[in-house]
C-alpha cells in the first residue's frame, strides 16, 4: 500500500503525459489516478479518467451532435488506426458526411488521415459513452479492419468480447511485438496484457506474460515487470525462462534494490546438467545475459567482488557454449565483451580485459543498435580518454537522432520503422551526458564521472526484443502539470523528465530531472554554480531590506507554512543526509538536485528568494558540501555519508 507521502507525488513523466493528453485539465485529472499510477509504477488508464469539470465543459457540444456523428466520434476515439476510410466504413458515414462540417473543431482530416483536434475530446466521449456503445464501436472497427489489418482487427475484436478469445492471442502478440519494435512500449504493454487475459493456460500465455514483462520494463514500470517476469520464471518452460532472466534480474534490482541470484544459479545449473548429458541446450545466451546483467548491477553498487564473480561466470558459460553450440556462442561472447567494457570503466577489472572492437555495422533492431552504440562509446572513453569521449559524444548524438521517435504512437497504423523505447532512449541520453562530462580532459575524469553518475549498461544490446534497459528514476512532486514541450537542447534537460528511467543506484533515489543529472559546472570547486545560487562558503549572504528579512524569518517557521509531505526517498534505510534536514530543507535540497534555480524554488514553494538562500545555506552547512554540484553528487551516490550536526 502506498504511503501518505507517495499519494502527494506525481512522477515527472506522468506529469508530462497528463499535460500532453489533458492540457490545462491535468490538474483536475491527476487526483483521480491511483498512487501507483501517479508514481509511475503502473500504467496510466487509456483513456484518462474524465474530471467532472471537463465533462461539464465539453459534453454539451457532444450532446448536440447527430447520433451518427456522435458514433463516428466515439469510433475515432477508440480506434488504433487513423485512416479516414476505416473511420467511414466503421461509422457507416460517407466521406462527404464525415467532412460536412458537423465534426469541425473535433476531428481534423488531412490527406486520408484524421486526428482528434483535442485529446480531451477522446477522454470525454469515452467517459460519456455506455458500455454497449463502446462495445459496438470496437465491433465495427474489427469488421472494418478484418481484411486489411488483421492484427489491429484482433485488438478491437478482443476489446469487444465478453468472454475469452484464445484465437486472437497470436495476432495480439504480433501487434505487441510490432509496437515494441517501433518504441511504443506503452501500447505494447496494453496489448500484451490483453493477450495474457485472453489466453488459456499453456505456452502462449507464458509468451504473453514474457511480452508484458518486457514491455512493462521498457515503459518504466519495474514493479509490474517483476511480477510478469516472475510468473514466466515459474512456468517450467526453460527456453522462455532464460529469455526472461536478464529482464527479471534488472526489474527486481530496480523495484526492490537488490540483485537476485537464485534463478541465475538454477538456470545455469540446468544448462550444465543438460550439456553433461550430451544434449545441446539452446537457452545459454539468456543465462549469459542474465549473469552479465548481475555483474553490471553489482558493479554499480560498488560490490567489485560480486561483479567480478558474475562476470567470470558469464565468460565461462560463453566459453562452454562454444564447445556445445558454436552458433549461439557468438552473440554470448559479444555480451561478455560488452559487460567487460562496463566493468573496466567502473574499475572492477583491468582495462586490458575489455577487448571490444568498435562495431562497423549497426543492427536493424533498435535496442540492439542502441546497445552497440553504448558499448562503443564507453570503450572509446575507456581506451582514449577525453579524445575518445568527444568521438563517443558525437556517435551517441547520432544514435539519439536516428533512434528516438518524434511520436511513438504515429506508427500504430502500419508503421515499420524501428525506434528506441523510452527506456532505451533514456540510456542513450544519460550516456551522452556522461561522455560529455568525461570529455573535460581532466585526469581521472572518465572513471569519476561514470562512478558519480551510477549508470550501467546491463541488459541492453546483443539480444532481440527480450532485451532490457537501464536508466535513472525521474520523479517530481505536486499537481502542477507542464503545459508544453521544452526544447531538446541538452541530453538531460528537459526531455529526461519525460522518460521513465530506472537505474538502481545503491538506494532508489527519486529526483526531478528538469536539468542534467549534475549541473554543467562539474568542476567549479567552492564557487556558486548557478546564477542566484547559494553564497560562497564562508561568505555571509547579502542582506536585503528590513521587510525582506522579516519576511524571510517568518517563512522559516516550519509550522506556519506546512509543506506537502516530503516523499520518503529511501523507504527501508533513510540516509544520513536526509535525516539531518528538516522537511523544508529536504524539499529545497531535492529541488536543487533536480536542477531548479533559487528563483524557481522560491516560486514552487511560495517563498522569497532570500528564504531559499537561507535554507540552502543550512543544507550546505549540515551536509558539509560547498556547491550545488557536490550536493547533487552526494545524493546521487546514495547519500550514506557523515554529516555535520
Amino acid at each position: 500500500m502506498a504511503s501518505d507521502a507517495e499519494t502527494a507525488w506525481v512522477r515527472s513523466c506522468v506529469r508530462y503525459a497528463l499535460g500532453d493528453d489533458a492540457s490545462d485539465d491535468g490538474d483536475a485529472i491527476w487526483p483521480l489516478l491511483t498512487p501507483a499510477q501517479r508514481a509511475g509504477h503502473a500504467p496510466l488508464p487509456d483513456p484518462l479518467p474524465a474530471a467532472h469539470t471537463l465533462i461539464d465543459r465539453l459534453a454539451p457540444r457532444l450532446d448536440n451532435l447527430p447520433p451518427a456523428h456522435r458514433r463516428a466520434l466515439l469510433i475515432a476515439g477508440v480506434a488504433i488506426v487513423d485512416r479516414t476510410g476505416v473511420l467511414a466504413a466503421a461509422s457507416g458515414l460517407t466521406l462527404d458526411e464525415l467532412v460536412d462540417g458537423t465534426l469541425d473543431g473535433l476531428i481534423s482530416f488531412v490527406s486520408r488521415r484524421y486526428r482528434l483536434s483535442d485529446p480531451r475530446v477522446r477522454i470525454v466521449v469515452h467517459a460519456t459513452a455506455t458500455v454497449a456503445e463502446r462495445t459496438d464501436a470496437h465491433t465495427r472497427l474489427s469488421a472494418a479492419l478484418a481484411g486489411s489489418s488483421p492484427h489491429e482487427a484482433a485488438w478491437h475484436r478482443s476489446l469487444a468480447a465478453l468472454g475469452g478469445l484464445p484465437d486472437v492471442v497470436p495476432r495480439l502478440l504480433g501487434l505487441s511485438r510490432q509496437a515494441l519494435r517501433r518504441g511504443d512500449s506503452v501500447f505494447a504493454y496494453r496489448v500484451a496484457r490483453e493477450a495474457a487475459s485472453q489466453s488459456e493456460p499453456g505456452r502462449l500465455r507464458t509468451v504473453a506474460q514474457l511480452r508484458a514483462g518486457l514491455s512493462a520494463l521498457h515503459s518504466g514500470h519495474a514493479r509490474e515487470a517483476r511480477e510478469w517476469l516472475g510468473a514466466v520464471l515459474r512456468s517450467g518452460d526453460v527456453m522462455l525462462e532464460a529469455s526472461a532472466l536478464a529482464a527479471f534480474v534488472f526489474s527486481v534490482a530496480a523495484a526492490d534494490g537488490h540483485v537476485p541470484h537464485a534463478d541465475l544459479d538454477r538456470l545455469e545449473a540446468r544448462w550444465r546438467a543438460d550439456a553433461d548429458r550430451g544434449r545441446t541446450p539452446g537457452f545459454g545466451r539468456g543465462i549469459v545475459l542474465g549473469l552479465a546483467t548481475a555483474a553490471a548491477l553489482h558493479a554499480e553498487r560498488g560490490d567489485a567482488a560480486a561483479a567480478r564473480a558474475f562476470g567470470e561466470r558469464a565468460r565461462e558459460l560463453a566459453d562452454d557454449m562454444s564447445a556445445v553450440d558454436a552458433a549461439s556462442a557468438a552473440p554470448a561472447n559479444d555480451i561478455v565483451a560488452g559487460v567487460c567494457v562496463w566493468l573496466a570503466a567502473c574499475g572492477v577489472v583491468a582495462a586490458d580485459e575489455a577487448a571490444w572492437s568498435a562495431s562497423a555495422t549497426g543492427s536493424a533492431d533498435p535496442t540492439v543498435a542502441a546497445g552497440i552504440s553504448l558499448v562503443d562509446a564507453f570503450a572509446a572513453l575507456l581506451n582514449r580518454g577525453a579524445a575518445g569521449a568527444r568521438d563517443a559524444s558525437h556517435a551517441l548524438a547520432d544514435s539519439i537522432l536516428s533512434l528516438s521517435p518524434l511520436d511513438r504512437e504515429a506508427g500504430r497504423d502500419g508503421g515499420t520503422r524501428g525506434s528506441a523505447t523510452p527506456l532505451v532512449e533514456a540510456h542513450l541520453r544519460v550516456a551522452h551526458w556522461i561522455v560529455e562530462q568525461a570529455g573535460t580532459g581532466q585526469a581521472g575524469t572518465e572513471r569519476a564521472v561514470i562512478g558519480q553518475a551510477g549508470i550501467g549498461q546491463a541488459g541492453i544490446g546483443h539480444t532481440g526484443p527480450e532485451n532490457t534497459g537501464i536508466g535513472n528514476t525521474v520523479d517530481a512532486p505536486g499537481p502542477s502539470i507542464p503545459r508544453r514541450r521544452g526544447p531538446v537542447s541538452d541530453p538531460g534537460d528537459p526531455l529526461l523528465s519525460r522518460l521513465p528511467l530506472h537505474l538502481p543506484f545503491g538506494g532508489t533515489f527519486v529526483r526531478e530531472a528538469d536539468a542534467s543529472p549534475v549541473t554543467r559546472e562539474f568542476h567549479t570547486g567552492d564557487r556558486a554554480t548557478e546564477r542566484g545560487g547559494a553564497p560562497e562558503r564562508g561568505r555571509a549572504p547579502k542582506r536585503g531590506g528590513e521587510s525582506e528579512s522579516a519576511r524571510a524569518l517568518e517563512e522559516l517557521d516550519e509550522t506556519a507554512h506546512p509543506l506537502a509531505p516530503v516523499q520518503r526517498l529511501f523507504p527501508d534505510d533513510e540516509p544520513a543526509w536526509l535525516a539531518a534536514l528538516t522537511a523544508r530543507e529536504a524539499e529545497v535540497a531535492r529541488l536543487v538536485v533536480g536542477g531548479a534555480s533559487n528563483r524557481e524554488i522560491a516560486g514552487r514553494m511560495h517563498l522569497s528568494v532570500r528564504t531559499v538562500e537561507v535554507h540552502l545555506g543550512r543544507v550546505f552547512q549540515k551536509l558539509d558540501v560547498h556547491s550545488r554540484t557536490q550536493l547533487s553528487l552526494l545524493v546521487h551516490r546514495g547519500g550514506y555519508v557523515e554529516t555535520r550536526s
